[in-house]
């Protein structure tokens, strides 16, 4: 009996120290896992996957192959972004013994109308043609400084040949106006090596959505160029320079004999080119309004020197030369 009595008690108290125990673990079991919790996320696999995945490039093959060729190519397309489509430096132009353009420098942006303006005879129509690479013939040109396009020398490096094919010159009038604005359109087209009339007539629809001119010149397609209206004449001129896809598209005087609405018109087509296709659109006009609505970025010459560059608004309101005052004031004609 006193066996059975000690084996009881014994058996009690065991039980006793297990309540105990187990009573006393559950904290400590609840207060390791907070601790877990807020351990840093070196302590768990989960955390240091999230650790790994957030180092930087160079942490792992993968990321120095993937996110370090984005790297470079971010880097790349910034630097191209940043880097103007042409560059002008000291260039000083001599037709025979007269002297057109002297010591002119400036820049102009891919995607952005550039406004070569200033009163007539200042030197801009030559400006144009040294852009173009239409200069007469080289005995009576005498050329210094730099013309630059996409950081080759269009002259002594690219050489006039090559440079046009990645610049075009819009004209106004001639032969091709006989034609129809299709056939027109789709010769600059032909002269790209495309012979396919699907791809013809896909090429002829980006043009004019880059103009913003499905309707104005979609409608009359089979129609001749020299029987449309002043506006759409200018505007089937400019597709036909645009069907060539240039990095560059040079215009001289596109608002002469249009009105104030045709005017504001074709200031929108240059503005929707410029914005749809990246191409660097330059203007040459001697009229300050027309320059204040088309253009983002102005150079005002005078008496073949450039007097002043920067942006259009600037140039118009807040310039403190007395030359770009009196041209946008219309004070020099």
């Amino acid at each position: 009996m006193l066996v059975e009595k000690r084996s009881t008690e014994t058996r009690e108290i065991v039980e006793a120290a297990e309540r105990l125990l187990a009573e006393s673990a559950a904290p400590r079991k609840a207060a390791r896992d907070v601790k877990k919790a807020c351990e840093p996320p070196h302590s768990s696999k989960a955390a240091r996957d999230v650790k790994k995945a957030c180092e930087p490039p160079h942490s792992s093959c993968a990321a120095r192959n993937g996110l370090g060729v984005l790297a470079r190519r971010v880097a790349c397309e910034s630097h191209e972004s940043a880097t103007p489509l042409v560059r002008v430096r000291k260039f000083t132009l001599r037709l025979g013994a007269f002297t057109s353009l002297e010591d002119v420098s400036f820049d102009i942006a891919k995607g952005k109308v550039t406004a070569l303006c200033g009163p007539r005879g200042c030197g801009i129509a030559a400006m144009l043609d040294a852009l173009g690479c239409t200069l007469p013939g080289a005995r009576t040109v005498d050329m210094g400084g730099l013309i630059e396009l996409c950081g080759h020398d269009a002259y002594r490096t690219l050489g006039a040949e090559r440079a046009r094919e990645k610049v075009a010159r819009v004209f106004f009038g001639g032969s091709f106006e006989l034609q129809s604005v299709r056939n027109a359109i789709a010769f600059s087209i032909r002269q790209r090596g495309v012979h396919d009339d699907a791809a013809i007539a896909a090429e002829i629809n980006r043009v004019l959505r880059s103009l913003d001119a499905e309707r104005r010149l979609g409608d009359h397609l089979d129609c001749a160029v020299s029987s449309l209206p002043a506006l759409e004449r200018c505007l089937a001129s400019i597709a036909r320079a645009l069907a060539k896809r240039p990095l560059a598209l040079l215009v001289s005087d596109p608002a002469t004999g249009l009105d104030q609405v045709d005017s504001f018109t074709m200031s929108q087509a240059l503005q929707s080119v410029a914005r749809k296709t990246e191409c660097a659109v330059v203007v040459a006009t001697s009229d300050p309004r027309f320059a204040r609505i088309c253009a983002d970025e102005g150079v005002v010459f005078v008496q073949g020197r450039t007097v002043e560059a920067g942006p259009l608004p600037k140039l118009n309101s807040a310039s403190a030369d007395y030359w770009t005052r009196a041209f946008f004031e219309g004070r020099i004609v």
